[in-house]
């Protein structure tokens, strides 16, 4: 049975927020030092896109500081405009571009995250995360009447097929619309 338990919003390492081509955001909490990033389901990040190479690059942190290198991928993995190699790691900055293919990536921790941002985790019994939770809120004030759009991403990090119910307590049912109330 899964329990609830308390996190920092930004786990320990921080968050890796990926954009695909087509505008998909997705963010991936980085919950170990060292980790590879690929298309194939056991990286420590998954990012489903055909120019994401099975296993693509490793990314670790160390002293509080990013670093990056390419495993061999097909498309190439990039610092701002800097293609990262495959026999050294390259330094990331927070908020600074990657690129991994076609997707573009920023490494965000407390400091450097948007205001309106947390995610929550889920974990089984053995204490591993199964569910991250993100949300994504408007960051400019909203005015009376007027309607605003939050984002709410769920990932499904077990191995086991889960059914996620996503509800709004505090605000009246008229005030709230939820596209997917039920997600599995």
């Amino acid at each position: 049975m899964a329990r609830r338990q308390p996190r920092p919003a930004y786990m320990q390492y921080g968050i890796l927020r990926v954009t695909t081509p087509d505008g998909q955001v997705r963010e991936y909490p980085i919950e170990n030092p060292s980790l590879t990033l690929g298309r194939s389901l056991d990286n420590g990040i998954t990012v489903d896109h055909v120019s994401v190479s099975r296993r693509h690059a490793h990314l670790k942190i160390e002293d509080g500081k990013l670093q990056v290198q390419d495993i061999g991928s097909a498309t190439g993995t990039f610092v701002g405009s800097q293609r990262v190699g495959t026999t050294e790691f390259i330094a990331v900055a927070e908020s600074q571009v990657m690129r991994f293919g076609d997707c573009e990536a920023r490494w965000l921790t407390e400091a450097t995250a948007p205001e309106g941002t947390s995610t929550s985790v889920v974990t089984g019994a053995e204490g591993q995360p199964t569910i991250a939770v993100s949300l994504a809120s408007p960051s400019q004030p909203i005015s009376p009447g007027s309607a605003t759009t939050a984002t709410v991403t769920v990932h499904n990090r077990g191995k086991t097929v889960d059914q996620v119910a996503l509800s709004i307590p505090d605000l009246p049912a008229a005030w709230v619309q939820v596209r997917r109330p039920t997600l599995s």
